[in-house]
């Protein structure tokens, strides 16, 4: 080959470089290629540190809506008596308190007994409403926080296992709760037949003699009752209608003698009477 000095260099071919341009296209690629690899792991650690802080946040925030679920199912299924338990306590106490020996000790227990039911009463009366109160606060707070299809769906899965539960338990205990009533029925079905014929027996007389004679009697006594007060209200309108007679033909006497104020009275009496 021509030496590089040489004019003929230029034209002469080379052996060494045959694509220059594409060899520093290659270089440039690998030198990206390099580059991306070098800075690929803070970017990778980088995405999956965002991940694992998403996943994180997800499962915090599911955590926090079972949890509050959890809170309004436990509100929406307490049982009504917590109130009652006490008070009734307090009642069944102040009621048990011996009485001091009077004339009117029976009087006395017996307003005592009374006090105490009506506080039975009251109790549980405020309970129902408490636990009602209690539940439409519930379900309201669930609406207003968007979990009230969570809650829905929580009710409808306790109630789906508390229906399975109380099949099985029947389930289990069917065969024995038989036989007890086989049992019963085998020792009292005499007895209770003889009761439910003199129970049918009393009720047949009481329907068809005794009650039947007496309900006869009370319609016969709301008829004449209805009648009397019929014939009283003709009595006093006939009363009415012949003293309005009697007046009338007063005035027309007294019009006939010339009196025109006596006739006049005698006019304003018996439509006083007709009204």
């Amino acid at each position: 080959p021509p030496p590089i000095d040489s004019p003929y260099h230029a034209m002469s071919p080379s052996y060494t470089m045959s694509y220059p341009d594409d060899d520093a296209a290659a270089d440039n690629a690998i030198d990206e290629t390099n580059a991306e690899t070098a800075a690929s792991p803070d970017q990778q650690s980088q995405q999956q540190y965002s991940a694992q802080q998403a996943e994180m946040q997800e499962k915090r925030a599911r955590r926090r809506r079972e949890e509050a679920v959890s809170r309004l199912v436990t509100d929406a299924t307490r049982p009504p008596d917590f109130l009652l338990e006490e008070v009734t306590t307090t009642a069944t106490a102040s009621a048990d308190k011996p009485v001091a020996g009077s004339s009117n000790a029976w009087k006395e227990e017996e307003y005592s007994n009374h006090a105490a039911l009506q506080a039975k009463l009251e109790a549980r009366l405020r309970s129902q409403q408490h636990s009602t109160l209690l539940l439409a606060s519930t379900v309201a707070s669930s609406i207003e926080r968007g979990l009230d299809r969570e809650l829905h769906s929580e009710l409808i899965r306790q109630g789906k296992e508390a229906q399975t539960r109380i099949s099985k338990v029947c389930h289990d205990h069917s065969e024995d709760f038989l036989e007890s009533v086989g049992k019963v029925v085998a020792a009292l079905g005499g007895p209770c037949d003889e009761v439910k014929t003199s129970l049918e027996e009393a009720n047949d007389e009481l329907q068809n003699n005794t009650g039947h004679m007496m309900l006869s009697a009370s319609i016969r006594l709301e008829r004449f009752k209805h009648s009397n007060a019929r014939a009283r209200t003709l009595s006093s309108m006939v009363h009415a209608c012949r003293r309005v007679a009697v007046l009338l033909e007063r005035a027309r006497k007294q019009a006939a003698l010339g009196r025109p104020r006596s006739a006049l009275d005698a006019v304003e009496e018996a439509r006083a009477c007709l009204t």
